[in-house]
């Protein structure tokens, strides 16, 4: 690209209209055959450039003896054009500035509506793992199988488990009490959690359930996906819907950092 052409693209301008422009201006009126010789161009490609021209008052058509010519008008219209873009870009300006405010009240009134997300995959369950962990509450209710986690996510319990205190997120959970679940609280100290172990012939945990900020997801293990729900006025129900489980949870189940005789 030449600098002539690379400035010329600069107001607006596609390379290859500023190309045919410039040689128009060098050769005066001249045929498509003659500009086509002059740009390299096939003749398909420069008809189509110079209807562009002609357009936008870069070029016009001239006659010699009944062969059609076309001809570069002065360059004192390149002005006009960096005018236009100027008066263009003032009123795009003004136009967004009346819009915004009823912009932002779209924006508002977006948040107050529910968005599912479907994760699918060890992928799409792990990053629904993650997503919890960035929750500003520093809250997860969660009902979940420990064993379940384990079997799609090798590993990966106890890495979630050190980074979520890390962060400082506190959990509720109510879990099976079966060996996977006993296991969990090697790696789960009795410090900011709050758990719960029911009994595990009595309550089946196929897929988890965590709740945080105004989000809701489901974890499934068969097949491993995560549908997640962005909504404050579901996750506040299941919220209300969880502590009512937990209160009865804890009539029935057990504290697994209890002592016991």
């Amino acid at each position: 690209m030449t600098p002539l052409v690379k400035r010329l693209t600069a107001l607006g301008i596609p390379e290859k209209d500023a190309m045919v422009y410039l040689s128009l201006l060098a050769l005066g009126p001249a045929t498509v055959q003659k500009i086509t010789k002059e740009t390299g161009l096939n003749r398909s490609s420069l008809y189509v450039i110079l209807d562009r021209l002609l357009e936008r008052g870069l070029a016009s058509i001239a006659g010699e003896r009944g062969v059609r010519a076309y001809v570069a008008v002065p360059p004192e219209r390149l002005i006009r054009i960096a005018k236009e873009r100027l008066e263009h870009a003032v009123l795009t300006r003004q136009n967004l500035e009346t819009l915004l405010p009823e912009i932002e009240t779209l924006r508002k009134i977006s948040r107050h509506k529910p968005r599912m997300l479907v994760l699918t995959g060890i992928e799409g369950l792990q990053r629904g793992f993650e997503e919890a962990l960035e929750n500003k509450e520093r809250v997860i209710r969660i009902f979940s199988s420990a064993g379940k986690i384990a079997q799609s996510l090798p590993g990966y319990l106890p890495t979630f488990i050190r980074e979520r205190f890390r962060r400082g997120i506190r959990m509720y959970g109510i879990h099976p009490d079966d060996k996977a679940g006993r296991e969990m609280i090697k790696h789960v100290p009795g410090t900011i959690d709050e758990l719960t172990f029911v009994p595990s012939d009595r309550f089946k945990f196929p897929s988890d359930l965590g709740i945080f900020d105004d989000k809701i997801a489901f974890m499934s293990h068969e097949p491993p996906l995560c549908v997640a729900i962005e909504s404050r006025a579901i996750a506040d129900v299941m919220k209300t819907v969880f502590d009512l489980a937990r209160e009865e949870a804890r009539r029935i189940g057990r504290d697994p950092y209890a002592r016991h005789g």
